[in-house]
């Protein structure tokens, strides 16, 4: 128990780093988080815009998990990155409580400790602000978790939240599910009747959700095709000693005869499957690279955690050694992966690296909030970066204009927003006697537009 809540403490300071050591959200996903609450919020005025943002997303769950932050008394963007740091550590709870079903509490605490390493580097959620499949991993263990339990119902909802908490998470558990089919109902006339009755109904499950899945077209054969070049390997050199345990972890899985075969036969599928869809880009492919690493990366967290006690008590009979060799591994790579954070964190905290909404831009749009009209209209430029959070930072939907140039006095009075940064406006805009010049900082220039 000592040697868990040593775990439980260095997870909760990983995770606390990030919230810790920036002043805003630098992934390019928060504002669209931040966006939808905000509409889930203005249900009881607005159902129908809530009901058609939950019909049309790709992860209503998390979501709606999500909007539940706005109980906390901090600004949206603290609450995305405070959520994003208690997602974290939430999944590293479920890996550990799916590890001790195979490996007890000393497996339980090394799964803590593992995942507390892939903040950055083995996963992107931090950086690029992927909120909704940090959430839905976790989903992903609880369910593998029940299915170790026996329990087949639980098992069921946590794969039904899965699919509506990320897709691509939902896809590799079911694409498990369905690897591993064939050689579980070849087995399981020599399994007891529970497990039996567990293998089929899980399976008719899986079968039923892939196919409303695809049918509703909320499956990734529908999806947008991110391509890649970024390697699995590239940003997760402190996860090799992880990976190397690997192997050993899957025959300690699928020895332990206490937890159900078909538990065992679709963990081990997964992470098969998961590390098989994270290297795709090693046969030229290069699909949803950054996506299908974290998939890996908590399959490895798992299957490590259940290896490394049982080789650690091996090696070493005294619990002093052990300690000794506990605390001499991985000192080296918690300094490590918590140097390697701190210097993603200092890059985008640089406000010359503009890699993240600049203050003065926040100033900006916080004028917006204050001084603009609740009906006025606002324009900006469609692809103008980190014009994405003037909607969920002031309360204006803006409209997009393909360029400046197409800017003419035939649109309608409202507010026009400048983010110099990123975009220079011509002087047709500039020097257009219908705009008036109501606020300018060195990043920013709203202009109002009389008729």
């Amino acid at each position: 128990m000592i040697l868990l809540g040593c775990a439980l403490a260095l997870s909760a300071a990983r995770v606390l780093q990030y919230p810790l050591s920036v002043t805003f959200p630098i992934g390019g996903d928060a504002a669209d988080y931040v966006t939808a609450a905000q509409t889930l919020l203005a249900t009881p005025r607005h159902p129908q815009a809530a009901a058609a943002l939950l019909r049309q997303s790709w992860y209503p769950v998390s979501l709606i998990t999500f909007t539940a932050s706005a109980a906390l008394p901090l600004k949206w963007p603290d609450r995305f990155t405070w959520t994003m740091a208690a997602a974290h550590f939430t999944v590293g709870l479920a890996l550990a409580a799916l590890a001790a079903r195979f490996g007890g509490i000393p497996a339980a605490a090394a799964a803590i400790l593992f995942w507390s390493l892939t903040t950055t580097g083995m996963t992107r959620f931090f950086e690029d602000g992927t909120l909704a499949q940090l959430m839905s991993l976790g989903f992903a263990a609880l369910f593998l978790e029940r299915l170790a339990a026996g329990a087949t119902i639980g098992s069921i909802a946590a794969l039904i939240l899965a699919l509506g908490a990320h897709p691509i998470t939902a896809a590799a558990l079911l694409l498990a599910l369905l690897t591993a089919a064939p050689s579980l109902l070849y087995l399981q006339r020599n399994l007891p009747s529970a497990q039996r009755r567990q293998t089929r109904a899980t399976i008719i499950a899986a079968l039923t959700i892939a196919t409303a899945a695809i049918i509703s077209g909320k499956s990734p054969l529908n999806a947008r095709v991110d391509i890649s070049t970024d390697s699995p390997l590239d940003l997760s050199l402190a996860a090799l000693p992880l990976v190397a345990l690997t192997p050993f972890g899957l025959l300690q899985i699928l020895r332990t005869v206490t937890v159900p075969l078909t538990a065992r036969f679709i963990l081990l599928a997964f992470t098969v499957v998961s590390l098989l869809l994270a290297g795709n880009l090693y046969v030229g492919i290069g699909i949803w690279t950054d996506r299908l690493r974290s998939l890996a990366a908590a399959a490895i967290v798992v299957t490590a955690s259940v290896a490394a006690p049982r080789l650690i008590t091996a090696a070493f009979s005294s619990q002093l050694a052990r300690t000794a060799f506990i605390v001499t591994a991985l000192l080296p790579l918690y300094i490590v992966t918590w140097h390697s954070s701190a210097k993603v964190y200092r890059y985008y905290e640089n406000q010359n690296n503009v890699a993240r909404l600049h203050p003065q831009e926040y100033e900006a749009f916080q004028w917006v909030a204050r001084h603009v009209p609740a009906d006025a209209t606002v324009y900006s430029v469609a692809n103008n970066r980190h014009i994405e959070w003037l909607p969920p930072l002031s309360g204006h939907p803006y409209i997009p204009i393909a360029d400046w140039k197409l800017f003419t006095g035939k649109i309608p009075p409202g507010y026009v927003v400048i983010l110099n940064t990123w975009d220079e406006p011509p002087p047709a805009v500039t020097h257009n006697p219908r705009l008036q010049q109501q606020f300018a900082n060195e990043r920013a220039s709203i202009y109002e537009m009389v008729p």
